[in-house]
């Protein structure tokens, strides 16, 4: 009978054929949502259209070591379109969650009514968060189409800050905070048209989440 030295052809076959038989097991694992490190981490949720879109990069680079991430942004999501989201994002049991979304329901002229109780269906599906967070829309969005469409804006936010109120739900007004920002719709400032971020407005948005969070939500202490 053969002996097989260690650096033989046959034994070298069969090292490679048991190490790809590992790393297949550890991504069949993976693939099927088992966590092969426990991250017992509080998460913070960042619900959005495209404004949270462009920023997911800079939130899970900037969110601090106390949280984990869970970043779920679509580009021209509306507030409807992201409950199954909210859903996923529920059942991770976030400690916080901002919800940045509602401007595509206005550039698509959604009734208030719409946009507010689709909202009141996206919280429920956030389970029971210590903390949530709604940003406002913009209220100097301009399109080709419409023009400007301020009115349409505030009656919008109105009827999101009602249903926030009801619900217990902070309510940041990012007009405010673009105002106070020095934020000129159309410039390269923070806006590079009258919705989307440069990369300066991107740096704005998330610090402004962190600083919210920060106030509002409070991060756990170092190694809950």
């Amino acid at each position: 009978m053969a002996h097989l030295g260690s650096g033989s052809p046959s034994r070298r076959r069969l090292s490679s054929w048991v190490a790809a038989a590992v790393v297949g097991a550890v991504l069949t694992v993976s693939a099927g949502g088992c966590a092969l490190f426990d991250d017992d981490r509080p998460v913070v949720g960042f619900l959005g259209d495209s404004i949270t879109f462009q920023a997911t990069t800079a939130l899970e680079d900037r969110v601090p070591d106390t949280w984990r991430a869970d970043v779920r942004a679509t580009s021209g999501a509306t507030i409807a379109d992201m409950a199954a989201q909210a859903a996923r994002m529920g059942a991770e049991q976030p400690e916080a969650v901002i919800v940045n979304l509602g401007t595509n329901d206005v550039m698509q002229a959604f009734p208030p009514e719409k946009s507010a109780a689709d909202l009141d269906l996206l919280l429920d599906q956030l389970g029971d968060p210590s903390c949530v967070v709604l940003v406002t829309v913009h209220e100097n969005i301009v399109t080709e189409q419409d023009g400007v469409l301020a009115d349409r804006v505030r009656a919008t936010n109105a009827a999101l800050a009602e249903v926030a109120d009801r619900r217990g739900v902070r309510v940041v007004d990012w007009t405010a905070h673009l105002a106070a920002a020095g934020a000129v719709p159309g410039t390269p400032d923070l806006l590079i048209d009258t919705v989307h971020l440069s990369d300066a407005g991107i740096d704005n948005l998330v610090g402004l989440y962190l600083d919210t969070l920060a106030d509002g939500c409070g991060p756990p202490a170092e190694g809950r």
